[in-house]
């Protein structure tokens, strides 16, 4: 495995009972919390199909409930995986299954605040879960057919639009959603009696433009979003394993920075990703056997430059697979999840050398990297969180494990956190439960022509009201109306441009500049008059 400071070899004994399981019967009650340091564990069910947040204190004790899907207005299920924190404490973000009938993606990003009021879904799109929406001025109308793909219609097929209930086509096939809130949406219709096979569109609805669609459910393809990972005022994840890309929470423009590509026996995909809190550094686990790519772990800048090759698994034939990374909270070290010689094991880099500096094995090979997972460190860096099973997901444990001042792991010093339950992802972080910030956005108007700009949410009417303090992360959807006479032009500012509408997520103070000209058929053109006076 290269160069090593320690090596320890992990020891479980038998099962451990205990009542542990019962304590999930508790309704979720109200949680508040001011900056603590908590360990946030995703338990599922016993079906594995949805899951609950709880927060624990750093020793396993003080179990409270923190978050389900029971209480949403669509979907009251959902499983939740790969769970972040942001760096001041005050968001969650997680993967999940949750609404995946309203989008063509079956797991999407999610920001929690960290007191648990507030949801949002991020993506694939500005307005994906955001079912209280109501439009009364400047709506939009989506209508369309679903089609077979031979001209045949598809009656009683279930079409959902984004933010509206749902539908079924007529017996000619078509479908219509009046007084639809302006702004990008999808648009999803599944074939009669499956809902395994559907089509979607992403459309754009505005005042006066309807949106006319044909839908041809052929397809079950869903894409996944899954590992969320907050930096600076980016999320990177993982795309549908193949890709690393980031996002804006709240826009939808997505930037690549790594796709997992080669000619392989087996189908190339990314095992594990993480990003360096300090710098933006991206650490990707690409490993697949049966070919000469995808050789290991490898590290790229923030915008995806300067891949490199920092674990070369393919020189040492010992190698045998990789899953989780994660740096520590300084960036100096990175744990991996490694298969060596046929045995897993918890290995911690030094990210400036590459050279190892602790690792520990697993004396059960019934641990595999497959069942086998790191939730990062603790804030101060100095345990690991992971956890294992053997046969039984529902018999899993979450455990921290002792990492010393020079990287190296002490694995005398290996303790259980919560057990006989199946662990479906976890972190350590410091939680805030400060006042959620607020930005405020302000409307200019600019041009020869007049009009009025309002937004969804209410707060901007102008008009008379040009300005609006909204709570971070907000996305709100300016609509400009032009007044008879005038033409709107275009917007200006905030990434806005075009003249549909703009919508602007509020990560900070945002000025929008809309521009009304007069339209050229109202210019009124004064020709002089040239009187001549004829003497007698």
């Amino acid at each position: 495995m290269g160069r090593y400071q320690n090596r320890g070899r992990l020891h479980f004994g038998g099962v451990i009972s205990c009542c542990f399981l019962l304590m999930f019967t508790t309704v979720l009650s109200s949680y508040s919390l001011a900056q603590t340091e908590k360990i946030i564990v995703s338990i599922s069910n016993g079906s594995q199909d949805t899951s609950s947040l709880y927060t624990y204190d750093t020793n396993g004790t003080n179990q409270t409930a923190l978050f389900d899907f029971s209480n949403q207005p669509k979907d009251t299920s959902g499983l939740i995986t790969g769970v972040h924190v942001s760096s001041g404490g005050q968001y969650i973000y997680f993967s999940s299954n949750n609404n995946q009938l309203y989008t063509p993606s079956r797991y999407n990003l999610f920001q929690l605040t960290s007191n648990a009021s507030q949801l949002h879904q991020l993506t694939p799109g500005p307005n994906s879960g955001d079912f209280s929406q109501t439009c009364s001025t400047d709506c939009g109308k989506v209508s369309g057919v679903v089609d077979k793909g031979n001209g045949e219609p598809y009656a009683n097929a279930p079409v959902f639009l984004e933010g509206m209930d749902l539908q079924y086509s007529q017996s000619d096939g078509s479908f219509e959603f009046t007084n639809v809130p302006p702004g990008e949406r999808w648009l999803m219709a599944y074939r009669p009696g499956d809902s395994t096979v559907f089509d979607s569109q992403a459309v754009s609805v505005a005042a006066g433009a309807p949106v006319v669609a044909t839908l041809i459910p052929n397809t079950t393809l869903k894409s996944n979003f899954q590992n969320p990972v907050p930096y600076s005022d980016r999320l990177y994840f993982i795309l549908s394993s193949t890709s690393v890309q980031w996002i804006t929470p709240g826009q939808n423009t997505a930037h690549t920075v790594y796709t997992a590509t080669g000619s392989c026996s087996g189908i190339p995909d990314i095992d594990g990703m993480d990003v360096n809190p300090i710098d933006g550094t991206v650490a990707v686990a690409d490993y697949q056997t049966g070919c000469t790519t995808n050789a290991g772990i490898y590290t790229m800048d923030k915008d995806g430059a300067n891949p490199t090759l920092r674990v070369d698994m393919k020189s040492d034939t010992n190698w045998c697979g990789v899953s989780d990374v994660a740096f520590s909270p300084d960036g100096t070290r990175l744990a991996v999840v490694g298969c060596y010689n046929f045995s897993t094991n918890l290995i911690i880099y030094d990210t400036s050398s590459w050279a190892i500096l602790g690792y520990v094995t697993f004396s059960d090979s019934a641990y595999t990297i497959y069942n086998t997972s790191i939730y990062g460190f603790s804030p101060s860096g100095d345990w690991l969180l992971y956890s294992a099973y053997t046969t039984d997901p529902a018999l899993g444990m979450l455990a921290k494990i002792k990492v010393n001042t020079d990287g190296s792991i002490d694995s005398t010093q290996n303790q259980s956190l919560v057990h006989n339950v199946p662990i479906a992802g976890a972190t350590w972080a410091t939680l805030s439960n400060g006042p959620t910030p607020q930005y405020t956005l302000s409307v200019q108007k600019n041009g020869t022509g007049s009009g009025k700009v309002t937004s969804n949410p209410a707060g901007i009417d102008c008009g008379q009201d040009c300005s609006q303090a909204y709570d971070e992360n907000t996305q709100v959807v300016l609509t400009a109306t032009a007044d008879q006479g005038s033409a709107f032009k275009g917007w200006n500012g905030a990434n806005c441009s075009g003249t549909g509408t703009c919508t602007v997520t509020m990560t900070s103070t945002q000025s929008v500049i809309a521009t009304f000209d007069l339209n050229s058929s109202s210019t009124a053109v004064i020709l002089p008059v040239i009187l001549t006076i004829l003497g007698e």
